[in-house]
C-alpha cells in the first residue's frame, strides 16, 4: 500500500481520498498502532466504518448488490428490501478498541430480511441443482479441452498446464496479445474459450456442455424433496444420514479427483479404474456403492442407464459471509447500549442444517426420487447392518 501513495493520496483541491477509495474497494481496513493518538486512532476508526459498509464480513453494500442483482437476474422472487429505512439506522459503536459500524434497533426488522434474503439466495440461487451441475460441466468441458488442445508457440509445442499458463496471462488481457501458430489470445474473453471447446466436440463433457439434449436432470431437486423422499422428520434425521454416510467414500472420491483437474462421471469407466486400482482408500465402499447404482431398477422393474453424475452441495445453506458475531445492534446511545446479532435466538442463521454432507445424483434417464431414495436407503441399511 505504501508504494501506491503517490497515485492514491488525497487529490489536491478535493474532498476525495482516493487511498480510501482503494481500500473500500479491497476490503483493506486500517490498522491502529499503539502509539498512535487517539484522534489518529478515531480518525482511522471512522475510516474503517466506512471500509466495512462497502466490503466487509457484515451487511455492507456489496451484499445489498448482490442480493437485488441476483434477484433482478435470476427471476427468483426473494425478500423486498427496505435499504433506505437501512441506511437510515446506520451508526457506529466501538467494541474491543476498535470501531464497527452499526445499526439501530428502528432497522431490525430489515437486518432480519436482510440475513434471510442471503440465506434464501444461497440455497435457491447458488446452492440449485441446475447451478451446481453446469457450473460443473463447464469446469470439466474446459478442463478437458484445455488438456488436449495443442499449440505452437515460437516453435515450441505448448500443452497442459503450459498452455493454460500461457492463455491465462496477463498479456493475453492486452490489445498486443500473446501469439501463437494460428493467430493470437488478445483481450481474452469467454468467445476465445468457447471456440477451443468446439474444436473439441468429440469430447463428452463439451458435447454435454452444447447439447442440451445429453445434459443429465437431478433425481431431486431440493434439500426438502431429498428428505421427504426418505419419510425423514425434524425429530428423526437417521435416514438421511445414513445414505449420505453410505455415499460419502464415492463423493469423496469424486471430490478428490475433481481438485487434480480429472472430473470422472460415474459409470463403466469409472468402475473398472476402481476395479483395477490397488492403492485406493476405502475401495470395497466405493465398488460397494457403484454396484448399487449399477443394479438400479425403475419403479417398472426396467434397468436403468449406468451414467450418473455425483455432486456434493452446501452442506449448510446459511451464508458465512455474513459474521453475526460482528453485526452490531445499537438499542441506546450509552457506552454498553448494543449488541451483536448472534445473540439472538431468531436470527435466521440459527436454523436447523443437515447434520450430513448433503449431495445431488444427476442421471439422462427420467427417475423417480421417491423409489430411487427408498432403494438407496434399503441398501445403504443393508451395508450398515453387514459392517456392525
Amino acid at each position: 500500500m505504501k508504494s501506491l501513495k503517490r497515485f492514491f493520496s488525497p487529490c489536491e483541491n478535493s474532498f476525495l481520498d482516493l487511498a480510501l477509495v482503494v481500500r473500500a474497494i479491497l476490503g483493506c481496513c486500517y490498522k491502529s498502532k499503539r502509539e498512535d493518538e487517539d484522534k489518529i486512532k478515531k480518525e482511522k476508526g471512522i475510516k474503517n466504518c466506512l471500509i466495512r459498509m462497502l466490503n466487509s464480513s457484515n451487511v455492507d453494500v456489496d451484499k445489498l448488490d448482490y442480493i437485488a442483482r441476483d434477484t433482478q437476474m435470476s427471476g427468483y422472487d426473494n425478500i423486498v428490501l427496505d435499504t433506505e429505512r437501512l441506511l437510515n439506522a446506520v451508526c457506529m459503536v466501538c467494541a474491543d478498541d476498535m470501531y464497527y459500524p452499526a445499526f439501530k434497533k428502528s432497522a431490525l426488522s430489515v437486518i432480519n430480511n436482510v440475513v434471510l434474503a442471503k440465506n434464501l439466495q444461497a440455497k435457491w440461487i447458488i446452492n440449485h441443482p441446475v447451478v451446481i451441475y453446469e457450473s460443473n460441466i463447464l469446469r470439466r468441458a474446459i478442463g478437458e479441452t484445455l488438456n488436449s488442445v495443442k499449440l505452437r508457440v515460437n516453435e515450441k509445442e505448448v500443452s497442459g498446464d503450459e498452455l493454460i499458463k500461457f492463455i491465462f496471462s496477463s498479456l493475453s488481457l492486452s490489445k498486443e496479445g500473446n501469439k501463437h501458430d494460428r493467430g493470437a489470445f488478445n483481450l481474452l474473453s469467454d468467445v476465445e474459450i468457447l471456440s477451443l471447446m468446439k474444436e473439441k466436440m468429440e469430447l463428452s463433457s463439451v458435447s454435454e456442455y452444447f447439447s442440451r439434449n445429453e445434459r443429465k436432470s437431478p433425481i431431486w431437486k431440493s434439500h426438502e424433496e431429498f428428505e421427504f423422499c426418505l419419510g425423514v422428520t425434524r425429530e428423526n434425521r437417521e435416514k438421511a444420514c445414513e445414505v449420505a454416510n453410505f455415499v460419502r467414500p464415492l463423493l469423496s472420491h469424486l471430490n478428490d479427483v475433481e481438485d487434480l483437474g480429472h472430473a470422472k462421471e460415474i459409470g463403466d469407466l469409472l468402475y473398472n479404474e476402481i476395479s483395477t486400482n490397488e492403492e485406493l482408500e476405502k475401495k470395497e465402499d466405493i465398488i460397494k456403492i457403484l454396484d448399487v447404482l449399477k443394479s438400479y431398477k425403475d419403479e417398472n422393474g426396467s434397468s436403468v442407464d449406468f451414467n450418473y453424475v455425483l455432486l456434493s452441495a452446501k452442506n449448510k445453506f446459511f451464508t458465512r459471509k455474513i459474521d453475526e458475531k460482528k453485526l452490531y445492534i445499537q438499542f441506546d446511545d450509552t457506552q454498553d447500549g448494543y449488541t451483536t446479532y448472534d445473540k439472538f435466538e431468531s436470527n435466521y442463521a440459527n436454523d436447523i442444517k443437515p447434520d450430513y454432507q448433503f449431495f445431488y445424483l444427476y442421471s439422462k434417464s427420467k427417475l423417480n426420487a421417491k423409489h430411487f431414495l427408498e432403494y438407496l436407503y434399503s441398501e445403504a441399511h443393508k451395508s450398515v447392518g453387514v459392517r456392525v
